[in-house]
């Protein structure tokens, strides 16, 4: 390959390079403006106790990146878990097992979740007892979840899961810090 060609196949890269980097803020700024949609339009049902509405306000508010907050996430999420709604179990299981970005940026993405807390045994417990009261959803996420969790992590996790106390859920519950 001759200097020529060289030069045009890095000038290509570079140029896909500005042009994805433009992409990733462009679509952060849409997803920005939509979740602000999203947290006006459900946010009246979430405090009247709907927990559809909860987790959608929650999700609203998750959990890295320009108008985030790991911590107004889980309390959101946390109120429609506790009502034994699946899905929020899932969710909240999903973000103590690290993967907190919903950023359209596949960057953000791999940065925001490689620095995400952990704690296997809280969502293992979460999507063990979303698994319980039937949701096979939690099936995939689970099997996930315990290639990566110790034996003693998911013993504990299953201990939790089937007593009838609380199982921790805020991020200040589970980290006993702020987001």
């Amino acid at each position: 390959m001759n200097v020529k060609r060289l030069l045009q196949l890095a000038a290509c890269i570079a140029s896909a390079s500005v042009l994805a980097g433009c992409y990733g803020v462009a679509a952060q700024g849409g997803a920005y403006a939509m979740r602000q949609a999203q947290k006006s339009e459900f946010e009246e049902a979430a405090r009247a106790g709907d927990a559809s509405a909860q987790l959608a306000y929650g999700r609203s508010y998750c959990c890295a990146g320009l108008g985030y907050s790991t911590q107004k996430a889980t309390e959101w999420i946390c109120r429609a878990a506790r009502q034994d709604y699946t899905p929020a179990q899932i969710e909240i299981g999903k973000i103590y097992l690290g993967n907190v970005v919903r950023s359209p940026s596949i960057g953000t993405a791999i940065i925001g979740n490689a620095r995400a807390k952990r704690d296997r045994v809280v969502a293992l417990a979460w999507l063990k007892r979303a698994q319980a009261l039937g949701n096979t959803d939690a099936n995939r996420v689970i099997s996930f979840a315990e290639t990566r969790a110790t034996p003693e992590e998911i013993a504990s996790a299953e201990q939790i899961s089937r007593s009838r106390a609380s199982i921790p859920c805020t991020y200040t519950e589970v980290f006993k810090t702020g987001a």
